[in-house]
């Protein structure tokens, strides 16, 4: 395993969670980030980052692809869970009508 001053003098390419486009982590650009006192690497590329900060980027910029089926998902299974309920609303409705005309016809009404 490299020492913690190895990975400080070398180059690094990381890969951009929003465009999915690998960019250059500079031995330059790791002392800033340490002398900042940021821990982490970035995880966007600099126009990625320029865009974020200019407020550009959309949420599904920010997500990864998992991120954003997980959402689609959610949306999915709250949407059926609503359909379902209506379904059951509508059927009860229909039941109850089904009472009436039935009542209604038994006892030689018209339905109205």
């Amino acid at each position: 395993m490299a020492s913690a001053n190895a990975i400080m003098q070398t180059d690094e390419t990381l890969l951009c969670c929003s465009c999915q486009k690998s960019f250059l982590f500079s031995v330059h650009e790791k002392q800033i980030h340490f002398q900042k006192g940021y821990q982490n690497k970035p995880k966007r590329c600099p126009a990625c980052r320029k865009k974020r900060m200019n407020g550009e980027d959309s949420i599904a910029d920010s997500m990864t692809d998992r991120d954003l089926l997980l959402e689609m998902g959610k949306v999915v299974g709250e949407m059926r869970i609503f359909v379902e309920k209506e379904i059951r609303s509508l059927s009860t409705d229909v039941q109850e009508l089904q009472r009436i005309v039935q009542a209604q016809s038994k006892s030689g009404k018209e339905p109205s």
